[in-house]
């Protein structure tokens, strides 16, 4: 029996429905209508409805749910647990790597690693902007060999959001990979058991967190884009956090801030470093970290001493010997030195000697100081070396007029090795015990130290390079205090190379991660190149065998300029001139380049930033973000914060980044204009009337305030 028809029952482009019991069929011998895929239907796409798999799955290699896989199947959306890997409609999102600032700027193609392989090859500064680095973050895979895991950008607020676990790993991370002469003022058990309860000030927590992660970005290769982004992001949430409330004077706000500059400084920021390190030294005195306190508990005293010598260690990189940049006058600093690690783990009272190792004779004992101590002793002698040299250099004088305080230095430094314990002086067998040391690196550096001092101290007669007096000075000098002085300095020049060399065929346990090595390689270089007339034709130390060890050396810090922008600068220049090594014809870069700054005298690849004149005749492809010794450009959040700063009442109508400050000139060049305020008064670190450093025998500061 047939039922009737009605208009319901049909349908544009279909026949008659036929019922089965309840059930409609379409009439006998029409084709179903077949639905699109799972994905296309997401995708809101056409799909052609193809078995096996669709054309648009097909195309963009999609796991067609039509039940067959595509050539390169697509991981189904339940496996990719992080949800900016992943559309709107649950497919994996695509993305590439963004290109970094330099390549963007010449359209140049970017291979999207940090630092990317055109910047790597020109030795410039690989620059990625605060939106690339968030937009390509991706989540991080468990390090199993390690223990240690990468977590993802950090949330909103200046806590950052980990498990127990990791938190602790980065924690230990930070107090276990940290070269020991940096100078780690944090006490290691007591910073523990504070994180332990709960009690440990959150941004100190972040920060430290934060120094954590980039040691272990450094540490496994692979993971250094993911790792040290998302450091420098909880980093620069910290730092946004102490610069809104800089009004703050505690040892809590200056153990950030250090940890803060010290970040900066290995992330090879040093404008931000530079800028900041004012701020930490006025903190310090201001806390009368420049005094003993003898009452204090031992633990809190030593932490106190470590963390204004770091603050010292700091402005001595940065000041390059130029008294009028230094921030912490060393005259000022009436403590002890770093006592050795294991009494200050175990809160045992420092008997170490002071700075002047003729102060207090009877109350030190140099068993109570290990490399740190002699790190920063060694510090001050350099510091007095290039104040000397740069002195000489900028007054015209004869080197010999001062023969007698170039013999005082020359005696300091002798006398410093003198003093050196039995267990730290530099020998071969010595070197490779050292070499399977935590202590290993700061070894190294610390004779490398003192041998660069001498090529410090004597390489101003040496005719051609930067630091050499002019050649009228050098032409007035008597013929043998030039020769005596040429050959000390290539004396010690050729240990470093020797020393280098022996580096290189000892395996250490861990890298040497200090970029001041690069630069003393090519000093050293750069001593060989000028006066390798003066070396022998055969033997261990003729040119040739010199530039197989210094090619060793650079074998050494190879690894810096994947790490450190400016390591990567100077390894290139090194690479040059160890390759052109005592060829008259070519030119080591060095005597044309910034000698318009003759009152710094600055060496090449000094810390000191250069500041550029802002003029309407600056060339047209300079890069803004270049412009001070090729630092990175600051993170989006902290030009934000400049800016909310910026529009609070009463603030300065153009407060710019911290990078921006040394350029605020007036408009002779003169005069300082903050924030379109003259008559800004230029702070000076030295004027005692304005800065009123504590001085105990005055009984409390010097400036009176009306009561």
């Amino acid at each position: 029996m047939s039922m009737p028809t009605t208009a319901d029952d049909t349908r544009l482009g279909e026949g008659p429905l036929q019922a089965v019991g309840d059930v409609r069929l379409p009439p006998a011998g029409s084709t179903p209508r077949q639905e699109a895929c799972k994905q296309c239907r997401a995708r809101h796409v056409k799909c052609d409805r193809v078995k096996v798999c669709c054309g648009a799955c097909s195309r963009l290699s999609f796991h067609c749910s039509f039940g067959g896989p595509s050539e390169n199947p697509e991981p189904d959306s339940s496996t990719l647990s992080h949800p900016s890997l992943l559309t709107q409609a649950g497919t994996k999102r695509k993305r590439v790597q963004s290109a970094c600032l330099p390549c963007r700027k010449v359209k140049a193609k970017c291979s999207g690693d940090e630092p990317c392989a055109r910047c790597r090859c020109r030795g410039i500064q690989c620059v990625r902007s605060e939106d690339s680095n968030t937009q390509n973050q991706q989540p991080a895979e468990p390090l199993q060999h390690l223990g240690f895991t990468f977590s993802s950008a950090p949330p909103p607020s200046s806590a950052i959001a980990l498990d127990k676990v990791t938190m602790r790993q980065y924690i230990e991370a930070y107090f276990a990979m940290t070269n020991p002469s940096t100078c780690i003022f944090l006490h290691r058990p007591t910073v523990l058991a504070d994180w332990s309860r709960g009690r440990l000030n959150t941004l100190l927590q972040t920060a430290l967190c934060a120094s954590g992660m980039r040691l272990l970005a450094l540490r496994t290769r692979n993971m250094i884009p993911r790792g040290k982004a998302t450091a420098r992001a909880w980093m620069q949430r910290v730092q946004t956090s102490v610069l809104m409330d800089v009004k703050k004077q505690s040892m809590d706000q200056l153990q950030i801030l250090v940890l803060i500059i010290q970040f900066h400084f290995f992330e090879d920021e040093i404008a931000e470093a530079w800028n900041l390190l004012s701020l930490a030294a006025r903190l310090a005195f201001t806390l009368g970290l420049n005094e003993e306190h003898e009452d204090s508990d031992p633990v809190v005293q030593e932490s106190r001493r470590r963390l204004i010598w770091a603050v010292y260690l700091l402005d001595r990189m940065f000041s390059g010997g130029i008294e009028d940049l230094a921030v912490c006058p060393v005259n000022r600093l009436r403590i002890r030195l770093p006592c050795d690690d294991r009494s200050f783990q175990r809160g045992i009272s420092s008997r170490a000697e002071y700075l002047d190792d003729t102060l207090h004779p009877t109350q030190t004992d140099r068993s109570h100081m290990d490399l740190l101590a002699y790190h920063t002793r060694l510090a001050a002698t350099r510091d007095r070396i290039l104040s000397y040299t740069k002195h000489v250099r900028r007054e015209g004088l004869s080197p010999v007029a001062s023969k007698n305080q170039l013999e005082t230095l020359q005696t300091e430094l002798q006398h410093f090795e003198e003093t050196l314990p039995e267990d730290l002086r530099l020998n071969s067998e010595r070197l490779l015990l050292m070499a399977q040391s935590s202590d290993s690196g700061a070894y190294v550096l610390l004779h490398t130290h003192w041998l660069q001092c001498h090529c410090d101290l004597y390489r101003f007669l040496i005719p051609g390079i930067r630091e050499s007096v002019n050649k009228a000075d050098i032409e007035a000098t008597p013929p043998d205090f030039v020769e005596f002085c040429q050959k000390a300095c290539l004396s010690k020049a050729i240990q470093l190379c020797e020393l280098w060399s022996e580096i290189a065929d000892v395996e250490f346990c861990q890298p040497i991660e200090d970029f001041f090595l690069s630069i003393s390689i090519y000093q050293v270089a750069q001593i060989v190149h000028h006066l390798h007339h003066l070396l022998p034709r055969q033997g261990s130390h003729s040119l040739g065998s010199l530039k197989t060890k210094l090619e060793k050396a650079l074998q050494v810090v190879s690894f810096l300029q994947t790490h450190f922008p400016r390591g990567a600068r100077c390894f290139v220049d090194t690479e040059h001139l160890v390759q052109t090594l005592g060829h008259s014809g070519s030119s080591t870069g060095s005597e044309s380049e910034d000698q318009d700054h003759r009152y710094h005298l600055t060496s090449k690849h000094s810390l000191i930033p250069k500041i550029w004149e802002q003029t309407d005749a600056a060339k047209p492809d300079d890069d803004i973000a270049l412009r001070i010794l090729g630092e990175p450009a600051l993170s989006a959040s902290v030009k934000r914060v400049g800016r909310e700063i910026a529009s609070l009442p009463g603030a300065a109508p153009q407060l710019g980044s911290l990078s921006q400050i040394p350029n605020a000139m007036g408009a002779e060049g003169m005069s300082p204009v903050f924030g379109g305020h003259e008559g800004f008064i230029q702070w000076d670190p030295f004027d005692m009337q304005l800065n009123d450093y504590h001085d105990p025998q005055l009984g409390g500061f010097g400036l009176s305030f009306p009561s």
